[in-house]
């Protein structure tokens, strides 16, 4: 706070002010509203946002709630999980946010002091909050929320909403996004790895989100049956343009991935880590993947593989930028990628005792499915 007095003391003729410090533990004297007063009362305009390293309270606000605040210059604060910054009627200037249901959101604005009480809390019981306030400029928005959706779009304007990143224990929030935020265009799950299931569920099941153009998995995956959810994955985000990172084992993988999402324009891949360097080495050749492309799509591609160390040549990620598909000529590529699946697959085994059994099991997998949708001739 010194310091930021003593700067502003170089600038007498300032009108217009704004101080954003995300990145360092501000201390409590950030938190006085009368010093405040004092430096900034010429101003027309100001805007900050600290991030404070001590647990404040609504009475911490009080400093703020003084004429000169809320009549004079009508500046607004807010605090929430460590985080110290003024708020507007029109609120300008916040674009993003992260909000936990566990924490509970206070504020200078009249009759709104409180604009979030959690459901479980040190307080007793929730009081019911009826909010005149919202956040209506927020774009980005990392939510970890177990709490009502009609609650949480009480507090922010969803429909401004361009980039969720969602934890992974609240995805059956989906069947929500998909009405509620339709400006969303980047989705991004995080912690994946503890929740495969979640694909099995029914809120992922019967959600449609149309809107998703960007879908990003944070975690990296370890699935064993990872592949096989594309299906599911790509009946939810239908639209998808750009997709990172999903686990493959094979080439074919990547011809399955890249057919199940016909937009796809951009993918990243990370290779299973079940799979051995000399797999890696063999499998995952930048020529042969652009050779595949081009037989089952029909289409130019860029192909960069990421390997493990700049002392290794054993590829760890996958990247590919796609070119326009000839969809034209784009009649039999799923028929093409069940032969390839099925070949590449027996190269991949490690010859099976039961060779019987796993011919049946590749059959009912990936053969019978296919003829069953076939007309009969």
């Amino acid at each position: 706070m010194d310091n930021i007095e003593q700067f502003l003391q170089n600038f007498p003729n300032l009108t217009h002010l704004e101080i954003k410090d995300e990145y360092e533990l501000s201390d409590r004297n950030i938190i006085d509203g009368y010093r405040w007063q004092r430096i900034v009362q010429s101003l027309i305009s100001f805007h900050f946002l600290f991030y404070v390293n001590d647990v404040l309270t609504e009475q911490s606000l009080d400093s703020f709630r003084t004429s000169f605040w809320i009549e004079e210059k009508r500046w607004f604060i807010a605090f929430y999980d460590k985080c110290l910054f003024t708020i507007s009627i029109s609120d300008h200037g916040l674009s993003h946010m992260k909000l936990f249901s566990g924490k509970p959101l206070y504020s200078t604005l009249p009759n709104n002091t409180i604009l979030y009480r959690p459901k479980y809390s040190m307080f007793g019981r929730r009081i019911c909050l009826e909010n005149t306030f919202r956040f209506t400029s927020i774009k980005n928005l990392y939510l970890d929320w177990n709490d009502s959706f009609k609650i949480l779009s009480s507090i922010i304007d969803l429909k401004q909403i361009e980039m969720l990143k969602l934890s992974w224990r609240y995805y059956y929030l989906l069947k929500d996004i998909q009405y509620h935020m339709p400006n969303l265009r980047i989705l991004k799950f995080q912690d994946v790895i503890h929740s495969i299931k979640f694909l099995e569920k029914e809120h992922i099941e019967s959600a449609e989100l149309k809107q998703i153009r960007t879908l990003k998995f944070e975690t990296y995956l370890f699935w064993n049956e990872s592949i096989d959810y594309i299906d599911k994955l790509s009946h939810s985000f239908p639209l998808i343009e750009h997709l990172s990172t999903w686990p493959i084992r094979s080439r074919s993988d990547i011809i399955y991935c890249i057919d199940k999402f016909p937009r796809l324009t951009s993918v990243s891949f990370h290779i299973h880590d079940s799979m051995n360097n000399a797999s890696r080495c063999s499998e995952f050749v930048s020529d042969l993947i652009l050779n595949d492309i081009k037989q089952f799509f029909h289409c130019s591609a860029t192909c960069y593989i990421d390997c493990w160390g700049e002392a290794t040549t054993v590829p760890e990620h996958i990247h590919i930028w796609l070119g326009k598909r000839k969809f034209s000529t784009y009649q039999r590529p799923r028929f093409e990628h069940l032969w390839y699946k099925i070949k590449n697959t027996f190269q991949l085994s490690n010859k099976p005792r039961n060779m019987s059994a796993f011919v049946t099991m590749i059959a009912n997998t990936h053969v019978r499915p296919v003829l069953n949708k076939l007309p009969y001739l």
